[in-house]
């Protein structure tokens, strides 16, 4: 028909990006507002931080030139540094504690909330609300489980009356790299079939291994160790290997405290040898939180005494992130 105009297509969201209508923007201040008063009742403060940074505050391993698997980053048009949107507070946090915040007594206790951004090329969350709480300048188990502790009541509050804490340990993980291994393709095999939980693979791996028979049999068996800790003092372990009575120690350390944080908590703890962290810069004990019938993770945590190094300075800190959006998902 001459002169009508056409009609105007309405703009789509990109995958992984979602408006929030007014019921669900209730539901994550809600959300936030648990973590506000449950945290905040322990002295934790909140800070709010910018959502781009130059993209070294990000690169915890390494100081490289390269964009981090699933960030998102850019050049700045003034200076030509390379940028990048917020893909994880933690990093954050030892940027802004190292700068801004050197000069405070410690122990330190900073709480966050605000949207995430990555890809792992497979369709998921572009933007991801996130809340969590870093504990910076306390070393102890007690710091562990003292943010462990919160994290559990904040997910009660949250209206979670069941959920499953699986805890691992970083050093225990690392200890395993450490192990002789002919070359480093054959360690790079164990790693992947460690994190794959490929018993076949580690069979034959671990046979040729120049270690004692108890210490091959822990080896193989141990990916596939999930427990309570009932169980866990009922388990004979082989002493030689101390790498994993070091970690076992903690892992009992970590309890006793929790009985003075949250007695409960043990319910609905457990120990997974099999887990790996999720976040490279994780020094000790972390955890891993998933809701019941549900398979994406809603919080996670854990130990980081090195990750200030990158800062150049040097103090022991542990936090946790709550996954909003997942939880989210799961309140639906």
């Amino acid at each position: 028909m001459s002169g009508s105009q056409p009609a105007r297509l309405v703009p789509l969201l990109p995958e992984g990006v979602c408006d929030l209508l007014p019921e669900g923007a209730k539901g994550l201040r809600e959300l936030e507002g648990a973590i506000r008063q449950d945290f905040g009742r322990l002295g934790y403060q909140e800070v709010v931080l910018p959502t781009i940074e130059y993209l070294d505050t990000f690169l915890t391993d390494a100081r490289k030139d390269e964009l981090p698997a699933g960030i998102f980053g850019f050049l700045e048009p003034v200076t030509g540094r390379l940028l990048a949107l917020r893909q994880d507070f933690t990093p954050q946090i030892a940027r802004l504690v190292a700068s801004r915040l050197k000069f405070v007594q410690l122990p330190m206790r900073l709480l966050y909330l605000g949207p995430t951004f990555g890809h792992d090329g497979g369709g998921s969350r572009l933007e991801e609300h996130q809340g969590g709480a870093e504990l910076i300048g306390e070393a102890g188990i007690r710091a562990d489980a003292e943010v462990l502790g919160a994290v559990c009541l904040s997910l009660k509050a949250m209206g979670f009356k069941r959920f499953k804490v699986y805890i691992g340990d970083a050093a225990f993980v690392r200890s395993l790299l450490a192990l002789p291994f002919q070359d480093s393709t054959t360690r790079h095999a164990f790693w992947c079939a460690w994190r794959q939980r490929n018993l076949e693979a580690l069979e034959v791996i671990v046979e040729k291994l120049p270690v004692d028979q108890e210490t091959k049999g822990t080896l193989i068996n141990l990916p596939f160790f999930v427990s309570s800790r009932d169980a866990l003092k009922g388990r004979d372990f082989p002493s030689p290997w101390r790498p994993l009575q070091k970690s076992l120690l903690r892992v009992e350390g970590l309890f006793k405290a929790l009985e003075d944080v949250l007695p409960e908590a043990e319910a609905c703890i457990e120990l997974d040898y099999g887990a790996t962290p999720k976040h490279a810069y994780y020094t000790g004990l972390f955890f891993e939180v998933y809701a019941e019938g549900f398979p994406q993770l809603i919080a996670l945590g854990g130990r980081y005494d090195q990750l200030f190094s990158v800062f150049e300075t040097n103090v022991p800190a542990v936090g946790a992130g709550f996954k909003l959006s997942a939880i989210m998902e799961v309140r639906r």
